[in-house]
């Protein structure tokens, strides 16, 4: 398994927005969410499927499988006259060169006709375009030195985004712009890694930095941000929704740092950790005759509500997210 670089391609965007954010996560720890876990999934089910191995599609839904079915087939229509397909490509060995903190995987590159093309497998639903993409254009500065290393000719860059429900077309990205950007990429890395690295807060850069709940420059804007008079300002709509979705992003930290802390044990004056509501749904690994159309039909509460008997080890019971609340006087 690759070893994720301090300052990675995907986290990159982030530490150019708010260079102080990258040593103030540091050393903390890299929970993975449901979304993000997801996306790996559909990463390894390609990977799986473009190598032609064996897949165990239990593990996976058919939206899932839709995707990588459709990202490998991109692929191949693509790459059907290239040279050479990378996918899963650590590109950290070349982009340390330029600083040692620097680095990242892309998931497709391919040269064709000198043309080289770094594609990036996009599985959220915000569309993602590969104009101007930090990331991309990161994964295609690491290829560029492979194919220079390996006498590789390129002439022309493109990048690549693939998503569901996203037509864009592949952006051409200049030698020059190259250059600017390899000029760039030194200064970010080496702000990022200065104490006094400046800490800017907004929506964007702050939605899933690990540090928001005990960064002040998030907290000072969110306060003042909501302190706005809605009625009185003259600020654009799109304005005051940037400000409203900032405070929301520091709000959530906070709680969600308050429901770890309570977890383990901790006590916070006035507030107590409610277990989440008690879920029950049908066992997938359960052994049974019944006709898949059973599932569908009626969920295990209303079965019960029938009174009709259930084997033991039909259901399973899970439990929504606990949330906060206050404790009465």
């Amino acid at each position: 398994m690759t070893t994720h670089a301090p300052i990675s391609a995907s986290k990159l965007e982030r530490i150019i927005l708010c260079p102080g954010s990258y040593l103030l996560e540091k050393d903390l720890p890299n929970p993975t969410n449901a979304a993000a876990q997801r996306g790996t999934s559909i990463h390894e089910l390609a990977d799986l499927m473009w190598n032609e191995m064996a897949i165990d599609y239990n593990e996976f839904d058919a939206e899932m499988v839709q995707i990588a079915i459709d990202y490998v087939t991109y692929l191949k229509k693509a790459s059907a006259a290239a040279r050479f397909i990378f996918l899963e490509l650590n590109l950290t060995p070349y982009l340390s060169r330029i600083h040692p903190d620097l680095g990242g995987t892309a998931d497709a590159v391919f040269v064709i006709d000198k043309a080289l093309h770094v594609v990036d497998l996009k599985t959220g639903r915000i569309k993602v375009s590969p104009e101007n993409n930090k990331q991309l254009m990161m994964y295609a500065l690491g290829a560029l030195m492979m194919c220079i290393k390996k006498d590789i000719r390129v002439t022309h860059i493109f990048l690549h985004i693939f998503q569901p429900h996203n037509n864009c077309q592949p952006y051409y990205v200049s030698f020059d712009d190259m250059e600017k950007f390899e000029e760039e990429l030194v200064i970010i890395a080496k702000m990022a890694n200065e104490p006094t690295a400046p800490k800017i807060a907004g929506a964007k850069q702050c939605k899933y930095c690990r540090a928001k709940a005990i960064c002040p420059s998030i907290k000072d804007a969110a306060v003042k941000a909501a302190q706005i008079d809605f009625e009185k300002t003259t600020k654009p709509m799109h304005e005051l929704l940037d400000k409203a979705e900032l405070c929301k992003v520091w709000v959530e930290s906070v709680q969600d740092a308050a429901k770890q802390y309570l977890g383990n044990g901790g006590e916070i004056q006035g507030w107590s950790l409610q277990a989440g509501r008690k879920m029950t749904k049908w066992n997938p690994e359960f052994k049974h005759d019944w006709p898949a159309e059973a599932y569908e039909l009626k969920t295990p509460a209303a079965i019960k509500k029938l009174k009709i008997e259930i084997p033991d080890g039909a259901i399973i019971e899970t439990h929504s997210a606990p949330s906060l609340t206050r404790i009465k006087e």
